[in-house]
């Protein structure tokens, strides 16, 4: 038993001895390269693991949902129009607006890209504002009054009441007269006008667009008395049609399904009774009124 102790401690003083001579040639070597300046530390570099990634990748354009604090053009900056124009109202239609101009004391009915005068033209129609590229350059032009589409359209309520009785009884008159009388190919001064399939079509189309029923009828404010009294229609490019409808060149029409066109602000409600398909016209030819009933059910 005293034999096994000694053995234990023997190898206990070997192993601290053999410790002591390892951690004394590290110090040493460890002292050499400070010494020489061998030892430098060496900064922990991060490296990135490529990862392979087989999940399908949708490719999106760049600011598919527009840019982040991207430039917005605002109108108020751009400077007042140097032109001589008035801006007497607007016209607010979903897809195409029209804007009612006054230049040389004649108004005028303008679009998107109508010309002004050789050096101006309409770039675009807002609610209050039109903005004129002139000689390159925008400019704005402002209305001078907010207009109030809804009090308007409650002011003639009593006026259309009246109208729609006195237009049902003169077209009841008129359809015993159609029944016994053949249609000529030359519609009546006044009467109820039967459109064609073919032509059928072709109006409705131009009745649904501002800027197709601009183009294809030429429609000027007319002045009575200094007041607004009507609007006057002449052919624009369908002429043949034009004439089928039962107009006339010069014709003033007054009143489109009991609505009195003796203001700007009626050519609101007007426009929509333009696309129904029957409506009521009260026209002015020769200083003589007729009633053209516009039939578009008829086939």
């Amino acid at each position: 038993m005293r034999d096994y102790q000694k053995i234990n401690k023997k190898v206990a003083y070997l192993v601290a001895a053999i410790l002591l001579l390892l951690f004394g040639f590290q110090a040493l070597e460890l002292g050499q390269r400070l010494w020489q300046g061998e030892a430098t530390i060496k900064p922990f570099a991060h490296q990135t693991v490529k990862q392979q990634n087989n999940t399908p990748r949708l490719n999106l354009p760049k600011h598919l949902f527009g840019r982040v604090n991207s430039p917005v053009k605002r109108h108020k900056r751009i400077k007042k129009t140097r032109l001589n124009l008035t801006l007497v109202g607007v016209l607010n239609q979903k897809k195409h607006a029209l804007a009612i101009i006054k230049r040389n004391n004649k108004e005028k009915i303008y679009k998107v890209n109508d010309k002004i005068n050789s050096s101006a033209h309409i770039k675009a129609i807002y609610a209050k504002y039109v903005i004129i590229d002139h000689a390159g350059s925008d400019e704005k032009l402002s209305i001078k009054q907010k207009v109030n589409f809804g009090q308007a359209n409650k002011g003639n309520k009593k006026s259309n009441n009246k109208y729609k009785q006195r237009i049902s009884k003169k077209r009841g008159q008129q359809n015993k007269q159609a029944n016994q009388k053949a249609v000529k190919k030359q519609p009546p001064p006044g009467g109820i006008i039967i459109i064609k399939p073919a032509d059928k079509l072709k109006l409705q189309k131009i009745l649904s667009s501002p800027k197709d029923m601009l183009s294809a009828i030429a429609i000027q404010p007319n002045y009575k008395n200094g007041e607004l009294h009507g609007f006057a229609v002449r052919p624009g490019k369908e002429k043949t049609l034009f004439k089928k409808i039962g107009f006339q060149s010069g014709d003033v029409v007054l009143t489109i399904n009991g609505i009195t066109l003796d203001g700007w602000l009626k050519l609101v409600p007007a426009r929509k009774e333009m696309s129904k398909q029957n409506f009521d016209l009260t026209i002015e030819r020769k200083n003589q009124q007729h009633f053209l009933s516009i039939n578009l059910g008829f086939l």
